[in-house]
């Protein structure tokens, strides 16, 4: 840990209670004339816990800059990575200005300012889960041989549903949606009028695209991995994550997460 740190209670400005996190030793702090805390005070503290804990994950042999720690952590959005940055400038204008025994800060920092960087060390050492988010009901699981009409049912009001999981044969999981069933039918429609309803299921999953795809996650996976997911940060992005108890596509499903849910999880993360 960098400086030393000490453990205090800091309350969620979101969704969670009040909680212990760990409050870095305040080395960086300006010398300051009043036993109360300033906005540089807790801004400083703040930046120091958010350095100690991102260094803490990086497992960093010896020291390493904190903007090399924000850019490299796969624990932050790239909306908070820029926050993160323009504070780390706030901070050197904190810590490296001379004052020579004047109390009167130059540089001190908002308290909207303060609030936002508090609020994110607590995201950070107790970062939300995207269930307790979005509060999500366990979606309906289809079958592959199911009919289509299934599907035609999740899609049709009042579940406005564009995309359902489907367990397959092998007991594996796939997903089913809106852009495969609309390929599927223009592929396979005749004038004549034919009768779809009656199609597998299985029919329509072999128009699916790249991007008609679902990702296992365990029940613990976070909204910056679930944010992570969807942005194609690491490979190509899903249509769906897929939660379950241990992220197995065999277990009962949990929940079923799709993009237009990035929003939601994006507030709880103050970005």
């Amino acid at each position: 840990m960098r400086g030393g740190a000490a453990a205090t209670q800091r309350c969620d400005r979101t969704v969670r209670s009040c909680h212990a996190v760990t409050a870095p030793a305040r080395g960086d702090r300006p010398n300051v004339v009043s036993d109360e805390l300033t906005n540089a005070d807790r801004f400083l503290d703040a930046f120091n816990g958010i350095e100690n804990e991102l260094a803490r994950r990086a497992k960093a042999d010896g020291y390493t800059p904190f903007t090399l720690l924000v850019r490299q952590s796969r624990d932050l959005t790239p909306m908070q990575r820029e926050m993160l940055l323009k504070w780390a400038e706030l901070r050197n204008v904190i810590v490296h200005t001379p004052r020579r025994g004047n109390p009167t800060l130059i540089a001190d920092p908002r308290i909207d300012v303060v609030a936002s960087i508090e609020t994110q060390l607590d995201l950070l050492v107790r970062p939300p889960r995207v269930l307790d988010i979005l509060r999500p009901k366990p979606p309906r699981t289809l079958s592959s041989e199911q009919s289509v009409r299934e599907f035609i049912k999740e899609v049709a009001l009042p579940n406005d549903f564009s995309q359902s999981p489907v367990r397959m044969p092998d007991g594996s999981l796939s997903l089913i949606t809106t852009n495969a069933f609309t390929r599927w039918i223009a592929s396979g429609y005749d004038d004549a009028g034919a009768i779809i309803e009656d199609a597998p299921i299985a029919d329509v999953l072999d128009y699916r695209e790249p991007g008609d795809a679902v990702k296992l996650a365990p029940r613990t996976l976070t909204a910056v991995q679930a944010s992570s997911m969807f942005s194609g940060e690491h490979g190509v992005a899903p249509t769906a994550i897929a939660l379950s108890h241990s992220g197995k596509g065999s277990e009962t499903l949990l929940a079923l997460v799709v993009k237009s849910d990035v929003p939601a999880l994006l507030r709880a993360l103050g970005v």
